[in-house]
């Protein structure tokens, strides 16, 4: 190690402190320096940090001499090296959940300067739960328009009028975000004439205007048994809904609604109903970001970090599981294979654990006690064996319907803590809350709730669902619950709710992911990511990860039970494809893709010393997306693992606009080509964008001749080979032939065939620069080779058909009988169709079969290559001696396939 002389480091200390920053060292300052750097390697490096510590620490706290200069002592000095020093040591003790921005060691200039004076983010720290009788009690005011804490004392007892205050608070907190919508909202005075304003017009205001058209807010109720009533805060009026058009939602008595119809003799002829427009978490944030609406201390850390350290801290996630039933041993095995799995990984920050916790109900008799109170007990000791997931994860649980005093309404409370015990004393954090409850963790907002909610909704609706929008349920149920701002829009007879606690199941403002319990689903809408881990001992042990940092969740064992040749399902960057119909088509076969099935592979895919895979390779994976694990961008509607309708016939058009630009797959070709106005340009762009279907592409559209376009593997081999034999029976006929001239020819044959095939495929095919710009001459090109290179698994358009080989074999006759006497010219032309035989069962062999290991695995790498890595060269398919021989050899990486 270098030793720096004292005055190397005075020289050091002035230049840097007072020539180029204008900071004066006192003497004490500069000597504290010198033993410090004394043996530092990098000097200069490490006082530039030193400096930049110095100034975000000191910046406007330090002495000015002349307005110029500036004291450095060595206190400050001395200070701002501690702060750098616990830094590093901070970053060198990590705990599960802290990120390694950068190496940090002893010496100070590997010390991360920049981030030492800048507080330091534990989000760990930030993980709250919040039961529901703790949350505030807020009251929106209309007049000043916003919100103030409620001076009553909630009971589990109200007062009478408590439940009419209940259903007005929802009222208003749905009207409120309703009048702020762009649609029934103007953005100045001067639009509120605009006619694309919708006007919501009250309930008494009708009187007098019959036969006019309104819009109108409010619940929907049943006033008299079969008779659907709209109610606001002042009237209600009979609703006939015969004609009544409405697209999402689940609509049950209590919930609100927006009704358009006509008013006419003291009825209102809905013509459409649909729920409130949800309102965004972002505009609720800026409208009341004072407003206090979970009951937490505001955190001491600023909130631009804390969202900066929430979206890096990859790593952070919370386990979600319901239905744990502690009574059967299946159940205790698989949450043991769970604990095993995550504690030599990556240690969820939480493990949320929803109930029920008991597969039959609670029983208040001694025995059912001691047995609840036992399964809990095994619990504990089950996470005792996991050190770091008892030490470093947050265990929160919430009851189910059939666990200890439930009861009938919400919010249900806590598990009592005579059952928990041990689990309290083997887990260092743990939280037994209430059904429904919150977390705030960092900036984000979660919503814990357990109810069977899908199905008492779905058999209390008062229409029918539209299905025809939205064939899948789950769907119409989170526009349901988010678009009402409230957990439970169903009338107290259906599932009572403690009237002066009912403020713990709005979800407003909109939490930013809500977990609830029914079907395993994933769905995000305006903002709020609805999770569902499903039950676990039901759905084959299903469970679902939250990441906060990206808002999504995934379902790993729904992907991971799909790992067969029947069903084949991968990841790729948080989406999920069924591959199950490649493959057979996949150019380095099957194989390889079932060593990953059921897998993330976007590690494979983007590791360039495994195998490079170029764009083609994700167009073609593009082709089998069924769906998303990721929050799409728009915040539409993005179903996890839900097969998307578009499957193989209906979605075969890959990547962009552009492509559909260039040929719709699902039409036939020729017309499309006859028409194009395209230039060469982006056809040969488009050409050479490798597309896959799992069906055959229409040519024509009439459908004798698009048959004509096709041609099976087998008809070569049966048209050609008699022709082959009759060539050599013609051969040894020929005065003065023998065998002698029979195999001269053939072998010469064949011999010609390997150049022909590689000058028609490089000259002919492949005659981009020199392919005029017309249409008609793009057509012949495409329907030469520019099909197979654009569609190269068409299984029916990869071999030549009779009628175009009798074309392209002119010149084999001419060149034979021109050149040789009919003896050798007979057996010269048997042995070029020999070898194109040979060419075309080859070349369909290396599409579409498991090759051998002996030569063709090697052949079959090198023209996968020539399509999707470079069309420009690798022009030989049965051997490569001509791209030897005229430099157009295609070097790929030798790596692992």
């Amino acid at each position: 190690m270098a030793i720096n002389t004292k005055n190397k480091i005075k020289r050091a200390v002035y230049n840097i402190f007072t020539k180029k920053y204008g900071l004066h060292v006192q003497t004490d300052a500069a000597k504290y320096l010198e033993s410090l750097l004394e043996r530092d390697e990098d000097l200069i490096d490490t006082l530039e940090k030193i400096i930049k510590a110095y100034k975000k620490r000191y910046n406007g706290k330090i002495y000015l001499i002349e307005e110029t200069l500036v004291i450095v002592n060595e206190a400050t000095v001395r200070e701002v090296i501690t702060t750098m020093q616990s830094s590093a040591a901070l970053a060198a003790s990590l705990t599960p959940f802290q990120r390694v921005d950068e190496e940090i060691n002893d010496s100070l200039q590997d010390m991360s300067i920049d981030e030492a004076p800048v507080e330091k983010v534990d989000v760990t720290q930030h993980f709250h739960v919040v039961d529901a009788f703790s949350l505030p009690r807020l009251i929106y005011d209309e007049l000043t328009r916003s919100f103030h804490k409620s001076k009553d004392r909630p009971s589990l007892l109200p007062e009478a009028h408590e439940k009419g205050d209940m259903f007005r608070e929802r009222y208003k907190l749905v009207k409120q975000r309703l009048l702020r919508n762009e649609n029934f909202c103007p953005p100045t005075m001067s639009d509120s004439s605009n006619p694309d304003i919708i006007k919501i017009t009250p309930i008494k205001a009708l009187i007098g205007h019959d036969e006019e058209e309104f819009v109108m807010f409010g619940m929907l109720t049943q006033v008299e048994e079969g008779k659907l009533h709209l109610e606001d805060e002042d009237a209600h009026i009979e609703l006939i809904m015969h004609e009544a058009e409405y697209d999402y939602g689940l609509f049950t008595d209590g919930a609100f609604v927006l009704v358009e119809g006509i008013y006419r003799d003291h009825r209102f002829y809905v013509k459409e109903i649909n729920l409130p427009p949800a309102e965004n978490r972002e505009m609720t944030d800026a409208l009341f970001n004072h407003v206090d609406f979970m009951g937490l201390p505001k955190p001491l850390v600023d909130e631009k970090l804390l969202k900066i350290e929430e979206t890096k801290s990859d790593e952070i996630m919370f386990v979600v599981l319901s239905d744990v039933y502690l009574d059967q041993p299946k159940v205790m095995a698989a949450l043991r294979i769970i604990f095993e799995g995550y504690s030599t990984s990556q240690v969820p920050l939480a493990f949320i654990m929803i109930g029920n916790f008991s597969s039959k109900s609670f029983v208040y008799a001694g025995s059912d006690s001691d047995e609840y109170k036992d399964n809990f007990s095994a619990l504990a000791d089950l996470i005792s064996e996991f050190p770091d997931l008892a030490t470093h994860s947050n265990w929160v649980f919430v009851p189910g319907p059939k666990d200890p005093w439930a009861g009938k309404s919400l919010p249900q409370r806590p598990i009592l803590p005579s059952f928990v015990n041990r689990v309290r004393q083997k887990a260092r954090k743990v939280t037994f809350t209430t059904n429904p409850c919150r977390i705030r963790y960092c900036t984000q907002d979660i919503v814990i709730f357990r109810e069977d909610w899908l199905q008492k909704l779905w058999r209390n609706t008062l229409l029918t669902t539209n299905l025809e929008q939205d064939h899948e349920p789950i769907r119409h149920f989170v526009h349901t619950i988010v678009d009402q701002g409230h957990l439970s829009p169903l009338p107290l007879s259906i599932k009572p709710v403690s009237w002066a606690f009912d403020n713990a199941l709005r979800l407003y403002p909109l939490p930013h992911a809500v977990t609830d319990k029914c079907e395993n689903y994933g769905i995000t809408y305006e903002g709020t990511h609805c999770i569902n881990p499903g039950s676990f001992p039901n759905s084959d042990f299903t469970w679902s990860v939250y990441y906060p940092h990206s808002r999504i969740s995934e379902k790993w064992h729904q992907v991971k039970e799909n790992n067969t040749e029947k069903s084949c399902w991968v990841i790729v960057n948080g989406k999920v494809y069924d591959i199950t119909s490649f493959l057979a088509d996949h150019p380095g076969g099957d194989g390889i893709l079932m060593e990953y099935a059921g897998t993330d592979i976007t590690f494979v895919l983007e590791d360039i010393n495994y195998h490079t895979h170029s764009d083609a390779a994700y167009d073609l994976l593009a082709e089998h997306y069924i769906g998303d694990l990721v929050k799409d961008e728009e915040d539409k509607v993005v179903e996890s693992l839900k097969v998307n309708d578009q499957k193989a016939k209906g979605k075969t058009i890959v990547g962009s606009e552009r492509d559909e630009q260039f040929l719709d797959l699902r039409k036939a070709l020729f017309p499309q080509l006859w028409n194009a106005t395209y230039s060469k340009e982006f056809y040969l762009e488009q050409v050479h964008r490798p597309r896959y279907t799992p069906y055959c592409v229409p040519y024509f559209d009439h459908p004798l001749l698009d048959m004509l376009s096709k041609t099976n593997w087998y008809v070569v081999p049966m048209v050609w080979l008699p022709f082959v034999c009759y060539q050599v029976w013609r051969s040894l006929h020929c005065s003065g032939s023998s065998i002698r001239t029979l195999t001269h020819g053939f072998v010469s044959g064949i011999f010609f065939w390997t150049l022909f095939e590689y000058v028609l495929h490089r000259f002919l095919f492949h005659l981009d620069d020199l392919l005029p710009d017309q249409p008609i001459f793009l057509l012949i090109h495409f329907t030469l080779h520019g099909i197979h290179h654009h569609m190269p698994m068409d299984r029916l358009r990869l071999v030549m058909p009779p009628a175009l080989t009798v074309i392209l074999s002119i010149p084999v006759f001419k060149i034979a009988h021109g050149l040789f006497y009919p003896g050798f010219a007979f057996a010269f032309v048997g042995g070029a169709f020999f070898g194109y035989i040979c060419y075309d069962m080859i070349h369909y062999y290396l599409h579409h079969a498991k090759v051998i290991e002996v030569y063709f695995k090697e052949l079959k790498k090198y023209h996968v290559a020539h399509h999707y890595k470079n069309f420009n060269s690798g022009f030989g398919i049965t051997s490569k001696l001509w791209d030897y021989v005229f430099g157009t050899v295609l070097k790929y990486e030798n790596t692992k396939q």
